[in-house]
């Protein structure tokens, strides 16, 4: 019997910028909520399906924290970790999570064998959806384009309602004026390069042991691509 594995959904986080919260709504807590390029906001996680579409959404922690520990807070979290999702499906993510069998990251390190380098390229190639998700959320929506100045309560509710608006557009095709191809393509480009470069500069949570790390799953997946020999093209 052929086992088959499934990708159930891309995640990763983003800091969306807001004002700095006034003293009498986060006490003395209001610098927490300034991430490490020096923007007050909160941190989104989000989970998205190949069409774009939101499939979890958590905006309830303050901008200083770490995508793994904001990703440890939520209620997808504790069902992963409860067993909730079917055996052969599995989440995506980047360095910054960690890995187990249902939710798999790159393998960490520079000194890497041909088929961990192939796991490694195949699995950025998925976790695009999730960035370009993002993008186009951004660009959608002129209320992101700026700090959010509104009353800090309605941060997080703001943003559900938001990423419910973008998948209703993404559900009837009305998302945004028709392009022509050469035009589509410099679109999806000049997002998936900006959410690209914000990624690769997301640091590694401090004390973590990525190399102690283990996932069976991503071992086998691994073996397999080696077998098939699916490495990473080579550039010109």
């Amino acid at each position: 019997m052929t086992v088959i594995w499934l990708c159930h959904g891309t995640g990763d986080g983003i800091v969306i910028k807001t004002r700095f919260p006034f003293r009498t709504e986060v006490g003395a807590a209001r610098t927490n909520y300034m991430n490490r390029k020096g923007t007050p906001g909160i941190v989104v996680q989000a989970f998205v399906s190949a069409e774009l579409e939101f499939v979890f959404i958590s905006a309830k922690l303050s901008g200083s924290t770490h995508d793994w520990i904001a990703y440890s807070c939520t209620s997808l979290a504790e069902s992963i970790a409860a067993n909730h999702l079917p055996q052969q499906y599995f989440m995506v993510a980047d360095a910054a999570y960690v890995c187990s069998e249902q939710l798999l990251t790159p393998w960490p390190g520079n000194d890497l064998t041909p088929a961990q380098d192939a796991f490694n390229y195949h699995l950025s190639i998925m976790r695009q959806v999730v960035e370009r998700s993002f993008g186009v959320l951004i660009q959608r929506w002129g209320i992101f384009w700026q700090h959010l100045r509104f009353g800090m309560k309605c941060w997080s509710l703001v943003m559900l309602v938001c990423c419910k608006l973008h998948n209703w557009c993404i559900k009837t095709r009305d998302s945004v004026p028709a392009m022509n191809a050469n035009q589509s393509h410099m679109h999806k480009q000049a997002f998936q390069d900006g959410m690209q470069q914000m990624a690769a500069a997301k640091t590694i949570w401090p004390g973590r042991r990525v190399d102690l790390e283990q996932s069976k799953r991503r071992t086998i997946i691994t073996m397999l691509l080696e077998k098939n020999r699916a490495f990473r093209p080579l550039s010109y």
